[in-house]
């Protein structure tokens, strides 16, 4: 489950963020969200399964739903993960 929160930034550090997340293919809220994972620390399975999503995030190919046979071999719940992230990835882009 997501939270929304409000910060005030300066207008020169929401400019080098969205700089950032631009270059990157992602979001000013998802770079947001691994600047406070990363200043607070993070579990490492879960590092390394953002790093996978912005890693796959920043291909250049048309989001494709997992197949069933994806499905059964990562597990259903993995699968909906991975269909919500592909769905926030693709509306936000």
């Amino acid at each position: 489950m997501k939270r929304r929160t409000s910060i005030l930034l300066e207008q020169e550090q929401y400019d080098r963020l969205e700089r950032r997340a631009r270059q990157r293919g992602t979001t000013v809220s998802g770079e947001l969200r691994c600047a406070v994972d990363e200043h607070l620390g993070r579990d490492d399975a879960a590092a390394r399964w953002d790093e996978f999503f912005d890693e796959f995030a920043s291909l250049d190919i048309t989001m494709p739903v997992p197949s069933s046979e994806i499905k059964e071999w990562i597990g259903e719940g993995l699968a909906q993960k991975i269909e919500g992230e592909m769905r926030d990835w693709a509306e936000n882009h």
